[in-house]
């Protein structure tokens, strides 16, 4: 591999994971906006991400946030949850050189990210690509739905 791909590669690993934690950040807050009662759990803080998104979307479900607003971020959460496993592939394994035959048959090569335990699942770079512009979409929605000025227009009347 050489320096420049591999330099594409950290860079754009960085950004997604960087975008990640914007995202388990986001909904933190959106937890924390919510649980205005008091109820709000500091052991939130220690769990997974997906365990994050379950308890939020449980949270929003009984609710009394005004429809609208309830449906668009149970859609959001729903994108988060898609972006789970892309996150943990990404972090937890490491970026290999895949060999393979082209349709001519001969001998090419591809940087991907490979899981350790299922050979099967991959990332490309155009995935992780679109993995980010989905992560960043994803902040900047949840960044419109939970900012403080709008935390008390949540409830219906």
């Amino acid at each position: 591999m050489n320096q420049n791909n591999k330099e594409n590669w950290e860079r754009n690993v960085g950004r997604f994971i960087l975008e990640t934690g914007a995202i388990e950040l986001n909904l933190l807050q959106l937890y924390w906006n919510i649980s205005l009662d008091g109820s709000y759990d500091v052991a939130i803080k220690e769990e997974s991400l997906p365990r994050k998104i379950r308890r939020v979307r449980k949270k929003v479900n009984v609710s009394d946030i005004c429809l609208d607003l309830k449906k668009e971020v149970l859609d959001v959460l729903k994108r988060c949850s898609d972006l789970v496993h892309i996150r943990n592939l990404v972090a937890h394994n490491p970026l290999k050189m895949d060999f393979f035959l082209d349709d001519a048959g001969m001998p090419q090569y591809e940087p991907i990210i490979r899981s350790l335990r299922n050979g099967e699942i991959h990332l490309k770079e155009e995935d992780l690509n679109k993995a980010i512009s989905a992560a960043q979409n994803i902040v900047a929605r949840m960044s419109d739905i939970i900012p403080d000025d709008r935390l008390w227009s949540w409830r219906e009347a």
